[in-house]
């Protein structure tokens, strides 16, 4: 086994060796407190105080708590309460002792009611004669160990005690102590719930180190003496001897004392002497009467990292790059171009891994040779031992090979799949018994070569540090194992850790479930007969191995006979789902494992599958004259046959008319739309215009009247062109990154006016957590939030409106939308997501007005982005709608600051070429620009606009796509390819959702839907501009 090197900060180096015992004075440090586990209302406990503890037949704990009876079986716990109002439920929850009686009851005494028994099947409890209490006195036991342990209110002390001085092992009050039937020791405690220690908490020791600066580090295998398990430790500057067993740490003076500097390497001779290296500086601990006797040796030319005797008696001192060897004590040293790591074969001579494999001493040739038979890999540790056996490790990988007549020969090999860490600190070791144990920053771990078991300790085994493997490991002829640490010294018993001969603990089913109608059905887990119906399915069987030795390592096996070519393993869950079974009869075995150890005994459970109706043997013979029957109807079948596909082609035919006919509404709808939409922009257009001008009351409210009248009819056109996309399947969503926090901001600025002007308040919350930015259709998203908030403020006569945004899981958003309107019976929560339908009842439709479109189609867009919308709402009590958007988050890209536009806020005062076939809306929209103070020029076509480009450049230019001639696509591309680098704004009657995309790849940077109103002429202006601020000759100067 090689010794790491160590940087030269590190001021503590420890050596471990087999040497003699040595009878200086003890200065004696005893071992860590023992490694508590505590399992609290955290870990499902259902009170901290527990105050008596007891074992069934089948292995479950049983605590009676405070707070109710609970069941532990390793992974979690089972929790039994007083419930009102059902028969067979604890008459309190106050329990103050439990027994398991000879009929595997368990016996509890509940405060104020007496004893009551839970029966076998652990369904009823039921009162019972006789009393329950606990012996009197503190409580106290004697484990298997031999060491007595005592409870109270002073808190847990063991005798003998596991640290020096007066302190208890726990210093809280313990009311409870029991041993499980492998050796684990329970205690309940007063409020500090329930802790525990495992089997192999004793296998364990630890001598805590002084604490110093800098690292320790371990060697152990350099010599052997009389003593088998006594080491040498070396740390701060001070000799320790430390035994590999029980017991603590004995001082050794050494004279004169070691100088003030970082040891970098250290091991021990035959001889018995000890080698120390401070750097370049080397020395000799000879041993005399009481102690050694520091020795000057010769500098090296370089730092020393590793000491590492020979197995022909000469000694090599290893440094990064070369290494010094020593033939004999009196021979001269022999540089040798060989540094870090080197390690001992099988021969006892130096090993080293290098570029082209592994290589060893020959003094033969007095260099290193080839390994015959190595195998290649990137290898971080050795270890051989005598016999010829080799052991190479890497991340992830272990390889065994046995050295025979001058060749490696593999053995074995073990990779990730096996369990083998992939770590890149590793040591390795072997135990009296064969199995090779490495130490590891994620515990400790045993390897049974014979068996290929891989079985992890870590700190619920009884570690008191887990980070092995970066300072040493060795394992005495005895069995006793010694891991440095940065804190101090592990130990542990390879001889107890060995759990290979014991016999497995029984497997239990814990639960079994199936599903029947619909429903889960939960089945006594003791019984061994199953009957299942033909339509039963998803039989569940969960299984738990009744021991409490690292319960989360445990493994399972199922086998259904009948059914399963063989075994399925299922890892440590230990559940086993069966879909469906056909009838018949079928066997199902059940096993289990500890971590490394043999299956257990087969739990073995009938299951009887009855055949449906129609396999039964009445239904088979029925079945035969059923068949004569049908023969002698042959005839009348081919007519039937016949008949039917001649329906089937008038049902085809019906199909195609239907399919033409709703095509054709589609196009009509389509044109419907286009041909209102720009009417409607004269309409709407010449009302905003006669809004700016100078009107008596009178007129302005019959103004407003027609804007209203106007954006009403206008979203009945909306409502009807998304229904036909909708029933023709052409509804097309955008799938593009937006923010979703600027869209709120718009809502609210939309709602909150609308609201006010009602009287109702209205706010929006959004959590902090939900996320800024949401991939999917921002237009559609603000429909649906629209709709619902308008409908909310239109039926809400006070109070007020609310949004709230928050997270949906596990992706997404969930918005709900509150109103203190007045409310929905269940009868019109039922009609309200259908076409047609208003929420309000009778004469209030007419009322509030509108068309039973908007839900419906809300409802159909939150489908269409895989979400919902659901609604809950009492009669007088308003509604609350909660819509579901599975939109995934995204993180929009940064985009560089646009620069800074040539005008003041508002672009006022440009030139804008309008080009629009429509005399009405082209008067409409110069008018609402003009009103900006903007000069435009009206092209009626697209020739006419090519002309009056010829005239001077213009700021932007305005297109209407459905131009006569050459159309408003054609005509930017013309633009485009003639070098016109002006913004280009579409606008254009189309509803289609590929009128978009088409004017944007035509080179329009800009779209708008008619009817328009001067805000959104002016806000779409403002973007272009922003966007794409103007070059020079791409406009004219500004005036």
């Amino acid at each position: 086994m090689r010794l790491p090197s160590l940087p030269e900060q590190c001021v503590a180096v420890v050596a471990l060796v087999c040497l003699l015992a040595w009878p200086a004075a003890p200065r004696a440090q005893p071992p860590a407190p023992a490694p508590f586990r505590v399992h609290g209302v955290a870990e499902g406990l259902p009170s901290s105080r527990v105050e008596a503890i007891a074992q069934d037949r089948a292995g479950y704990l049983w605590l009676a708590t405070a707070d109710g009876l609970a069941r532990y079986d390793g992974l979690g716990f089972r929790v039994w309460r007083h419930e009102p109002g059902r028969p067979g439920s604890l008459p309190g929850n106050r329990l103050e002792a439990v027994q398991v009686d000879a009929q595997d009851g368990v016996r509890v005494k509940v405060a104020g009611h007496g004893a009551w028994r839970l029966d076998a099947a652990r369904q009823r409890f039921e009162p019972v004669d006789g009393a329950l209490s606990a012996p009197p006195g503190a409580p106290s036991l004697v484990d298997r160990e031999g060491r007595r342990w005592s409870g109270g209110p002073a808190g847990l002390r063991a005798e003998p005690p596991l640290a020096a001085g007066p302190a208890p092992a726990w210093p809280g009050a313990v009311l409870s102590l029991f041993e499980d039937r492998e050796g684990g020791l329970w205690f309940g405690t007063r409020d500090q719930g329930l802790l525990s220690l495992p089997p192999s908490w004793a296998s364990f020791g630890f001598v805590p180190g002084a604490g110093g600066p800098g690292l320790l580090a371990m060697a152990g295998d350099a010599a052997a003496g009389a003593e088998a398990d006594a080491a040498w430790w070396l740390e701060d500057g001070l000799l320790w001897r430390v035994a590999a067993g029980p017991g603590g740490r004995e001082a050794v003076p050494v004279q004169p004392a070691l100088p003030d500097a970082p040891v970098t390497a250290f091991a021990a001779l035959a001889d018995g002497s000890l080698r120390v290296a401070q750097g370049a500086r080397l020395w000799r601990l000879r041993p005399v009467a009481r102690g050694f006797r520091r020795e000057a040796l010769p500098d090296a030319a370089w730092p020393v990292r590793q000491w590492l005797p020979a197995g022909d008696g000469s000694l090599w001192a290893v440094g990064e790059a070369a290494s010094l060897h020593w033939p004999d004590e009196t021979a001269p040293p022999r540089e040798v171009a060989a540094g870090l790591p080197l390690w001992l074969g099988p021969e006892g001579q130096p090993w080293r891994t290098t570029a082209d494999g592994l290589q060893r001493w020959s003094d033969h040739a007095g260099a290193f040779v080839p390994v015959p038979g190595a195998p290649a890999g990137d290898w971080r540790e050795l270890h051989a031992d005598p016999d010829g056996q080799v052991w190479l490790a890497a991340p992830a990988r272990l390889v065994g090979l046995l050295w025979r007549d001058g060749v490696l020969q593999p053995r074995h090999e073990f990779d990730a799949g096996d369990g083998v860490p992939a770590v890149e600190a590793l040591q390795l070791a072997r135990d009296p018994g064969g199995a090779l144990w490495l130490a590891t920053p994620r515990g400790l771990w045993r390897l049974d070569p014979s068996a290929g078991a891989l079985r992890r300790f870590g700190i619920g085994d009884g570690l008191a540090v887990q980070e092995l493997g970066e300072h040493g490991l060795w394992v005495s002829p005895g069995g006793h194992g010694l891991a440095l640490t940065a804190r101090g010294l592990q130990r542990f018993d390879t001889r107890r850790l060995d759990r290979r001969a014991l016999a497995p603990p029984p497997v239990a089913i814990e639960s079994l479930r199936l599903r029947r109608e619909g429903r889960e059905l939960a089945l006594p887990p003791d019984t061994t007969l199953l009957r299942l119906g033909p339509a039963d399915q998803d039989l569940r069987a969960s299984a738990r191995l009744l021991s409490f030795v690292e319960p989360a390592a445990h493994r399972y096996r199922f086998r259904l006979e009948g059914y399963d070519a063989g075994w399925v393993e299922v890892g440590a869950h230990g559940e086993r789902v069966f879909p469906r079974l056909g009838p018949g009869r079928f066997e199902l075995h059940v096993e289990g494992a500890l971590p490394d150890g043999a299956w257990s005994p087969t739990h073995r459970i009938t299951v009887l599958v009855d055949p449906p109706w129609w396999r039964t043997r009445t239904a088979l013979a029925g079945g035969g004259l059923a068949g004569l029957v049908l023969l002698t109807l042959a005839a009348q079948g081919h007519r039937s046959r016949l008949r039917r596909r001649e329906a089937w082609r008038l049902a085809q035919a019906r199909q195609q008319l239907a399919e033409q006919n709703s095509e054709a509404k589609t196009r009509f709808l389509a044109t419907l739309g286009h041909e209102i939409r720009t009417p409607m922009t004269g309409v709407l257009g010449m009302a905003e215009l006669l809004q700016g001008s100078a009107l008596d009351p009178e007129q302005r409210a019959r103004v407003d009247a027609i804007q209203g009248a106007g954006r009403h009819l206008l979203r009945l056109v909306n409502d009807t062109l998304d229904l036909a996309r909708i029933e023709a399947g052409k509804l097309e969503l955008e799938d593009a990154p937006f923010a979703l926090r600027p869209l709120l901001d718009e809502l609210s600025g939309l709602l909150r006016p609308l609201a006010e002007a009602k009287g109702l308040a209205f706010t929006l919350r959004c959590d902090g957590d939900v996320p800024g930015c949401l991939r999917g259709d921002a237009t559609r998203v603000r429909q649906i939030l629209l709709n619902l908030a308008s409908n909310a403020i239109k039926f809400c006569e006070k109070g007020g409106v609310a949004l709230h945004v928050g997270v949906r899981a596990p992706q997404g958003v969930a918005i709900l939308v509150r109103d203190t309107g007045p409310g929905l019976a269940t009868g019109q929560q039922a009609r309200l997501f259908q076409r047609f339908e208003q929420g309000t009842p009778g004469r209030a439709s007419g009322r509030y007005g509108g068309s039973g479109l908007g839900l419906a189609i809300s409802q159909e867009l939150a489908a269409a982005m895989g979400g919902s919308i659901s609604v809950s709402s009492e009669p007088g009590q308003g509604a609350t709608f909660r819509v579901e958007l599975p939109l995934p988050a995204v993180v929009l890209p940064a985009v560089a600051p646009a620069a800074r536009a040539p005008r003041a806020a508002g672009h006022v005062g440009r030139r804008l070429l309008l080009v629009e076939d429509d005399a009405v809306v082209a008067q409409v929209v110069q008018g609402l620009l003009e009103r900006q103070g903007h000069a435009v020029e009206h092209a009626a076509h697209g020739l006419a606009a090519l002309s009056a480009l010829a005239s001077g450049p213009f700021d932007a230019a305005l297109l209407d796509l459905d131009l006569p001639g050459l159309d408003g696509l054609e005509l930017a591309r013309l633009l485009r390819r003639q070098g016109q680098h002006m913004p280009l704004l579409a606008i254009t009657a189309r509803a289609d959702a590929a009128a978009e995309r088409e004017a944007r790849a035509a080179g329009m940077k800009g779209f708008l839907r008619k009817p328009v109103t001067g805000t959104m002429l002016a806000e779409a202006l403002r973007s272009l501009w922003a966007a794409a601020p103007r070059e020079d000759g791409d406009a004219r100067p500004p005036g």
